[in-house]
Formats: structure tokens, C-alpha cells, sequence
């Protein structure tokens, strides 16, 4: 160490020269570096698999837009559950950048165009308990919405066609995340964000 000790003292003139040049040059390369804002530009490859994806997305559209939002709890078929669900729909369904909102409050009972699956002021034990067993048997619920168990929903937010930029992605994954925090407080309620865009959100 004592030769870097006296190189440092004798050559003053030409070290401080030299710590000046790799500061400038760390301030040039830093306005240089860039970084694509298009998560799918970053995770794109060439290999067999990724073109099996594009053609998947192709035919039957990319997912990469589809936010997810997962409640789970003992017994999701209760008032505070419900009331828990319709607030997150609700708000949720305001966020800029969000086209449609898919859960159960969105799906109608079999057989109506009009009756909602859900209850949305009426949460007596009577109506909640028909409530949850249509959500059982629907088709389009059943296995998609909600879990075999009864324990666990699935909200779908799909994204406008715009949304491509990480930083846009951030921004939507926070504003959800706020809502379904603020929402979800002090419940015995388990919410989760996910999907592609919070992936996205997250990772980048």
C-alpha cells in the first residue's frame, strides 16, 4: 500500500487530472445509457418458444395486458367480502389506463340478462347463501372467477391498447395497489396484485 500512498502524494497534480476525466466520463456514459420502456422488447427472444408465443398471442391476443387481482379468505360469500369486492370494481374500474373490469360482480345469474350473480345492497345470510351457490354452478365462474374451494376470486382488469410503456405500467400497478389496500384494511381479507403488468412493474 505504500507505493499507491506515495504515488497519490507525489503525483497530485496528475491523479486529481485523472479522477476528473473518469468523473466526466461517468457523466457522459450516464445521459448515453438507455433503457427500452416496452417490457416486451426487453423479454423478447429468438428461440423456438418465443415465436411459439407470439403466435399464441397472435391468435388469440396477449395476455401482457391483463392485471390481476386475487382476493382469498375463509368465506368470500359474506357482506364484508362482497362489499370488499364491489369497492375494488368500483375504483378500480376509474384508474386511468384501465378499459374493463371482469369479476363476479360483472357476471349475471344463468338464465338473466338482468339479475346480477352478486348482491350489491341485499347481503341477508338468505341471499348471500343463493349467491354463492350460483357462483358454484355458473360456467363461467366456476374453476375462471372463483377457485372449486369457494376460497378465492379472481378480478381481471384489462388494460387499454395504449399501456406499452414501463413506466405506465408502473403507475396503473400503484394506483390498484392503493385501492386494493385501502380496501382490503383491517379485513380478514387477502388481496393480491398480479399479472404481466405487475411483473413488469416489479421486475423493471
Amino acid at each position: 500500500m505504500k507505493w499507491y500512498a506515495d504515488c497519490i502524494v507525489n503525483r497530485r497534480g496528475r491523479v486529481a487530472l485523472l479522477t476528473i476525466l473518469i468523473t466526466i466520463g461517468g457523466i457522459v456514459a450516464g445521459f448515453r445509457v438507455g433503457f427500452d420502456e416496452r417490457p416486451q422488447s426487453t423479454f423478447s427472444g429468438r428461440d423456438e418458444n418465443y415465436r411459439v408465443l407470439e403466435q399464441l398471442w397472435e391468435d388469440f391476443g396477449s395476455d401482457d395486458k391483463d392485471l390481476l387481482i386475487v382476493l382469498s379468505g375463509q368465506d368470500l360469500f359474506t357482506a364484508e367480502a362482497i362489499g370488499i369486492l364491489w369497492k375494488i370494481v368500483q375504483e378500480t374500474a376509474e384508474i386511468d389506463g384501465v378499459d374493463t373490469v371482469m369479476s363476479l360482480a360483472s357476471i349475471r345469474r344463468q338464465g338473466s340478462f338482468i339479475l346480477p350473480l352478486l348482491p350489491f345492497s341485499d347481503t341477508s345470510d338468505d341471499r348471500l347463501a343463493r349467491a354463492r351457490n350460483d357462483a358454484m354452478n355458473h360456467p363461467l365462474v366456476a374453476g375462471q372467477l372463483l377457485s372449486s374451494d369457494g376460497r378465492t376470486m379472481l378480478v381481471v382488469l384489462r388494460l387499454t391498447d395504449d399501456t406499452t410503456m414501463t413506466s405506465q405500467f408502473e403507475r396503473i400497478v400503484a394506483d390498484v395497489r392503493a385501492v386494493t389496500q385501502a380496501a382490503a384494511r383491517d379485513s380478514a381479507i387477502s388481496v393480491r396484485v398480479t399479472g404481466l403488468p405487475a411483473i413488469y412493474a416489479d421486475t423493471l
